[in-house]
């Protein structure tokens, strides 16, 4: 009986010792789950920091890629407004006409072209690059009034040590030019003309025109510089040439050139 006893309380003390090792374990395996929690706890908060720290970086990456794709999805009307930004055409100014007012920044004057009336380079052409054009200098301006009629409006150099001679020689120049063409050449007049307040010389020829048969006549005056240090060495020139029937209506134009005339610093 005893024996039977001890038995008993020997296999309840066992089974009371495998109840509480099972708890045991239990309690260490629900710790070390808890712990783990807790470490994935920890190291999902680390990656959620190193996501905060990076968040610039990746807002630059999306905001250029929404750049991107907006763009790509832009509509049609703006793609084609690109063209307008490309560059013009380069027009140099043997190619462009004068109306109105002109200022010459080479030789230092300005006239008013007379309305209805358009004013051409009468210069050495220019050489066109891609992005400029060359020009050798702007002597003036050619407005033709019609078929026959015009106004050079031009600058040339003193050819001669003192202004008188240079005038001499420009006028014996235009008498051979006349002799070259084998036209009759008569001296009409010779006076005196200002171009805005400078005392200058005004020819008037007769001459018959070879190419057109028109007698004409030629008002040319032939100015020197202002008494500067900007203007000197040159000699200007404003000539009228119009059939002699046609000439006094022609003339006002010349007038209100030259009353437009003024010199002016060159450039």
């Amino acid at each position: 009986m005893a024996q039977t006893v001890n038995l008993r309380l020997k296999k309840s003390a066992a089974a009371f010792l495998m109840t509480n090792l099972t708890k045991a374990r239990g309690i260490e395996a629900a710790a070390g789950a808890d712990q783990r929690l807790i470490e994935l706890a920890a190291n999902r908060r680390r990656k959620r920091i190193r996501l905060g720290q990076a968040r610039p970086a990746s807002l630059v990456r999306i905001t250029m890629t929404l750049m991107i794709l907006v763009s790509m999805m832009m509509p049609s009307w703006s793609v084609q407004a690109i063209p307008t930004l490309r560059k013009r055409k380069i027009q140099c100014p043997d190619e462009i006409a004068t109306t109105g007012y002109y200022r010459n920044y080479s030789y230092g004057f300005s006239i008013w072209i007379p309305r209805g009336l358009k004013g051409y380079w009468n210069s050495a052409r220019c050489v066109k690059d891609k992005a400029e054009c060359v020009c050798m200098g702007d002597h003036g301006r050619w407005i033709p009034i019609d078929h026959y009629s015009y106004i050079q409006v031009f600058v040339g150099t003193q050819n001669s040590d003192t202004v008188k001679e240079s005038i001499e020689e420009a006028i014996q120049l235009l008498q051979q030019h006349h002799a070259d063409r084998i036209e009759s050449f008569d001296v009409v007049s010779r006076t005196m003309r200002r171009l805005n307040g400078i005392h200058g010389v005004q020819m008037r020829f007769r001459y018959k025109d070879v190419e057109t048969g028109q007698t004409m006549l030629e008002n040319i005056i032939i100015c020197p510089p202002p008494n500067d240090r900007d203007h000197g060495g040159f000699l200007y020139f404003v000539t009228l040439a119009a059939p002699e029937a046609a000439y006094l209506k022609r003339k006002p134009i010349l007038d209100s050139i030259i009353m437009s005339w003024r010199f002016k610093n060159p450039k």
